[in-house]
């Protein structure tokens, strides 16, 4: 695999993760974040398992990674749709029995040669046999993308405000990765057996969250002094409940006479050292918001003029 592939991969990686996690920890009781943050993981896991499938020769290793790479689309189709209809207003009636079809696909997927029959090793690449329900698949995957794109493009003319211009850029980006992955990895594979550019659809994904990104520079969906706070903190802590800890148990392990059974002590140094760092946690911490806010509070973010859409991916929408 090239270096340039492989920066692209993990610059995919990166990305996946990071809007994962920080849109469900911006507002996780709400539906849109949860389905955001789900259909991000899924393709993260479709992107990883790809990846890997590359690198392995071995036959039974490549099956499995080969039908949790089918599994993961099978996941992110229906998060993709649900999150799109939740962000467009659409009530989807049938939550129940598309969760329970993908769970039945998933297992028929990953239990069974129905799908994915055997993946052998090409002499330019690995090769996929396909079993028999596999257009049972393709509908599965086509369907769903196809009416998250038909539900974008349908309700974005008449939307008003910032949700108009979300709706535009990120249906745009969610259209063009699903055309190439679909003619990538679909159709050229399954029709003609090529599977050269497999990777190329897995990167596509790169349209559809540069669409995003955008989406929240220029639309301000997002604040990001709250993910800079959060992972300075957790890190900042991390490494003093660390250092606290080691250290405290070192030195009095330093003081303690030697030869007088200092191992039997060892429990009650280590509790020492628990209690230690359980007191000193909250104040350290109370501490480090209390500066971290008086360094990213310089200015507080506009608050939206009466009578502006206030719908974003961010959770101000009450989840209902």
């Amino acid at each position: 695999m090239a270096p340039l592939v492989i920066f692209l991969y993990c610059l995919c990686f990166g990305l996946l993760l990071f809007l994962s996690v920080y849109i469900f920890l911006r507002n996780p009781r709400v539906r849109l974040n949860r389905y955001f943050s789900l259909a991000a993981l899924s393709l993260f896991s479709w992107l990883l398992t790809l990846f890997l499938f590359d690198q392995r020769q071995d036959a039974s290793t490549i099956l499995w990674l080969g039908r949790l790479n089918f599994a993961s689309i099978v996941f992110a189709a229906p998060f993709v749709y649900l999150f799109t209809a939740e962000l467009t207003r659409i009530r989807v009636r049938s939550v129940q029995l598309l969760v329970a079809e993908t769970i039945a696909l998933v297992c028929l997927t990953l239990f069974t040669p129905l799908i994915d029959r055997a993946e052998l090793v090409g002499s330019a690449s690995h090769v996929t046999h396909y079993g028999a329900l596999f257009p049972l698949y393709v509908l599965h995957v086509v369907l769903l993308l196809g009416s998250a794109v038909y539900i974008v493009f349908r309700s974005a003319p008449i939307a008003t405000g910032r949700l108009r211009s979300q709706l535009f850029t990120m249906g745009t980006g969610i259209a063009a990765t699903t055309a190439i992955a679909c003619v990538t990895n679909i159709i050229l594979p399954y029709r003609f057996g090529i599977f050269a550019y497999v990777d190329a659809g897995a990167l596509s994904t790169m349209l559809a969250l540069g669409a995003v990104a955008y989406a929240i520079s220029a639309y301000r969906l997002f604040d990001i002094r709250i993910i800079i706070k959060k992972t300075v903190i957790f890190g900042l802590l991390l490494t003093a409940v660390h250092a606290t800890y080691t250290s405290l148990v070192y030195f009095l392990t330093e003081w303690l006479p030697t030869g007088h059974g200092l191992d039997q002590y060892r429990l009650e140094l280590e509790v020492l050292g628990i209690l230690a760092v359980a007191f000193g946690l909250d104040p350290l911490k109370r501490l480090l918001e209390d500066r971290i806010d008086q360094i990213l509070s310089h200015r507080k973010p506009a608050e939206p003029r009466r009578g502006q859409d206030r719908t974003s991916i961010t959770g101000s929408r009450r989840s209902r």
